[in-house]
Parts: C-alpha cells; sequence; structure tokens
C-alpha cells in the first residue's frame, strides 16, 4: 500500500471531524495526498478509471475545503 494511503488513514485518526479547525485541516491533508496519489498513476496504467474517480474525490475535496475556510473566515 502507497506511503500516501497510510498518510490519509492517519490523518483521518489525527484530527477531529468536530471542529471547523479539524475539519479544515483534514480537507487540506487529503487534498494534498490524493494529489500525490494522482501524480504516481501512469495514464497507460489499467487503473485509469481509479485515476478519474480519485480526480473526482479532488474536485470534491477542494468544494469542502473552501467552503470550511469561507466558514472559518466568515466565523
Amino acid at each position: 500500500m502507497p506511503q500516501s494511503l497510510y498518510d490519509i488513514t492517519a490523518a483521518m485518526h489525527a484530527y477531529t471531524l468536530k471542529t471547523i479547525e479539524g475539519r479544515t485541516a483534514l480537507l487540506s491533508i487529503l487534498i494534498n495526498e490524493l494529489q500525490e496519489v494522482t501524480k504516481n498513476i501512469q495514464v497507460e496504467n489499467p487503473a485509469t478509471d481509479i485515476l478519474e474517480e480519485i480526480t473526482g474525490l479532488i474536485g470534491q475535496a477542494r468544494t469542502l475545503f473552501k467552503g470550511e475556510k469561507e466558514n472559518l473566515l466568515a466565523g
């Protein structure tokens, strides 16, 4: 299993999801780790479908991160 996936798992355990700061930090880490995972997938790789799903997840994570950041700044 790639180190990035271990990092994602560790981040999920390390940050509480009950606070805005925790969710924001977790989303930031998830975005970075998912970007690292997508960089390591070759286009010729049979996992291209997975890459597209991960790319979609990154987009969702960015949207969530932006919303949480705006909430944090507004609050």
